[in-house]
């Protein structure tokens, strides 16, 4: 059994012995929707975004088993403090998480962690935590700091900076954007959304869904790899977490010059 706000509330859908349901952890019905107790538990990339995780734990705990385990994978606060990665704070992420907030928030269920992985191909890091209230705990939870937060958030408005004076400096055909990812519009934020739109001529992106559409309260068109010049021109890399890879496409089209405006690739 599962469910997911991306069907209506309360539709039902069934296809063999699984059954899905529309709605949020908040409001779902769960007497309707489990015909016995569970005993395994996956949530994957949704606690971010859940405004109340303890109520939604807490409506869902008279429907657990007597021994179950819970398997949840979020982004990590961690490895975003660590990585200066604050482009990553958006609205639809309403919690932030760390393996030590998360065993905090799972401790009044009787869980504990028993073992986690970090994946940081995956949006910088995302975690995978496995709990459970019945197998052996096998590590100790790590979190993050204030201090450390505080010093991400002033290094993060540091990167900024400089890359918004390296796109200040030289003469170039034009200077583009490179990559219309979803959280483009975050970063154009921290840069100035005028000093964005004075700056580059185009958001390079050849995904054909997306070429000659705009995001939102940015008027820069977005086009193909095919439709500009880069030769002599200078590029900055907006899709943050495909860098590696935009870096070596950017060289490969003889970009003049090539600015990250966040430092780590």
């Amino acid at each position: 059994a599962g469910f997911d706000p991306v069907l209506q509330e309360g539709i039902e859908t069934k296809d063999g012995n699984v059954t899905l349901m529309g709605g949020f952890g908040e409001t779902v019905d769960y007497d309707h929707l489990l015909a016995e107790k569970v005993d395994f538990v996956v949530s994957a990339h949704t606690f971010e975004h859940i405004v109340d995780p303890r109520m939604t734990l807490e409506r869902l705990k008279p429907h657990l088993a007597e021994r179950f385990d819970f398997v949840i994978e979020v982004p990590s606060s961690v490895s975003m403090v660590d990585q200066v990665r604050m482009d990553q704070v958006f609205p639809q992420h309403v919690n932030y998480y760390s393996p030590a907030s998360m065993a905090a928030l799972m401790k009044p269920l009787g869980l504990h962690l028993v073992k986690s992985e970090h994946n940081f191909r995956y949006w910088g890091g995302t975690q995978l935590l496995f709990f459970s209230n019945y197998r052996s705990a096998s590590e100790p939870p790590v979190g993050v700091k204030l201090a450390s937060v505080m010093e991400s958030i002033g290094l993060f408005a540091h990167a900024i900076d400089i890359a918004q004076k390296q796109l200040r400096h030289g003469e170039y055909h034009s200077r583009y954007a490179f990559g219309a990812a979803q959280m483009l519009p975050i970063l154009a934020y921290h840069m100035g959304y005028d000093y964005f739109c004075e700056t580059i001529s185009a958001i390079i992106d050849d995904n054909l869904a997306r070429q000659g559409l705009f995001f939102p309260a940015l008027d820069v068109p977005i086009v193909g790899s095919t439709d500009t010049t880069v030769a002599d021109s200078q590029i900055v890399i907006t899709a943050l977490d495909s860098s590696k890879a935009l870096v070596q496409r950017a060289i490969d089209m003889r970009a003049m010059s090539i600015v990250s405006p966040v430092g780590i690739l």
